[in-house]
């Protein structure tokens, strides 16, 4: 199934056996982590699982944040560039269609910009899932009150067409007062909305957030194949299918050739 995760892990390397036991369970297409606290110069890896990271950032107090995507091996992705003052890592992921997943980690104290997030949104290509740990406070997804930068994310959501998948249930245990917040947003293009069912587990693994689950509402394949037989392909029809779609395009015109072609293959 392809099932989505996102988890502010609070340290990849002292929760490294909880992540593991997560993915053995739920068995994850994708997992978005946040505040992975992984240095650029620190390997890790996770049996079946392609990595892309991108360290913390270095602050006063030390480094905080980093994020991360973890993609099935069996999945074809391709890493997407992004320029942005935020800490975010995107792919594009072949998953039952082509989705864009972006891993972004916003810290409390950061200076946050309505230009920041909306110059994010427009960069990545749709349909897409913006996944992370945004630190702030809105009824909209379940808080009790607002902050500034939760009215900040409202606004720039309702102007860029995207959608809060969040039920209202709280994402973050305060380890001090015990207190939940929901602080953690599954936010997505609109042709997305009916494709994921939104949840939480009920175990922190380590964290102090519980780790988020989209799961799939689409119909999913009965049968993947271990192995391909390139020999019975045919060839012939695959050449007329691929040229009858890039004549139904105009492949140049398009923001992005490559992944319009890519796509026009894979399907």
């Amino acid at each position: 199934m392809d099932t989505i995760l996102h988890w502010n892990i609070r340290g990849i390397l002292s929760n490294y056996e909880h992540l593991n036991l997560i993915l053995k369970e739920s068995n994850p297409a994708v997992v978005a982590l946040q505040e992975t606290l992984l240095s650029s110069d620190k390997q890790i890896n996770f049996t079946g699982y392609n990595i892309l990271s991108v360290p913390p950032s270095p602050t006063s107090q030390g480094v905080t944040g980093g994020v991360a995507l973890l993609i099935k091996k069996s999945l074809l992705f391709s890493r997407f560039s992004i320029q942005s003052p935020l800490q975010v890592v995107a792919a594009k992921v072949s998953l039952h269609k082509t989705v864009t997943i972006c891993s972004i980690y916003l810290p409390p104290s950061a200076s946050v910009s309505e230009q920041d997030i909306s110059d994010l949104i427009q960069q990545l290509p749709r349909p897409f899932l913006l996944l992370g740990d945004f630190n702030g406070h809105s009824p909209l997804w379940g808080s009790n009150r607002s902050s500034p930068r939760g009215v900040m994310l409202e606004g720039v959501f309702s102007e860029m067409d995207a959608v809060v998948l969040n039920k209202k249930s709280p994402t973050y245990l305060h380890s001090a007062s015990g207190s939940l917040s929901c602080l953690d947003l599954s936010v997505c293009d609109p042709s997305l909305v009916l494709d994921y069912e939104w949840g939480v587990q009920d175990d922190l693994h380590g964290s102090d957030h519980f780790p988020v689950v989209l799961s799939p509402l689409v119909p999913q394949p009965t049968y993947v194949p271990e192995s391909l037989l390139f020999k019975k392909a045919n060839w012939d029809l695959f050449k007329i299918n691929i040229q009858a779609a890039l004549h139904d395009h105009v492949i140049f015109q398009s923001e992005d050739p490559a992944g319009l072609i890519t796509d026009i293959i894979l399907n």
